[in-house]
């Protein structure tokens, strides 16, 4: 009964450990897709002014 609680234990803490992972994961995603977001605008924006420049 010990080993199975204690199984149960390391079970939980794996769980544990790949949630907080996952979400971890999740956030630099999110937050690496923002960055690329505005780095693209960013992009279109100095486009945009180089035509007007240029114009």
């Amino acid at each position: 009964t010990y080993y199975a609680i204690f199984v149960r234990m390391d079970v939980i803490c794996n769980l544990i450990i790949l949630k907080t992972l996952y979400k971890y994961i999740e956030s630099i995603t999110n937050y690496l897709i923002y960055l690329s977001l505005d780095f693209e605008e960013s992009i279109i924006i100095l486009s945009l002014n180089n035509e007007n420049l240029y114009q």
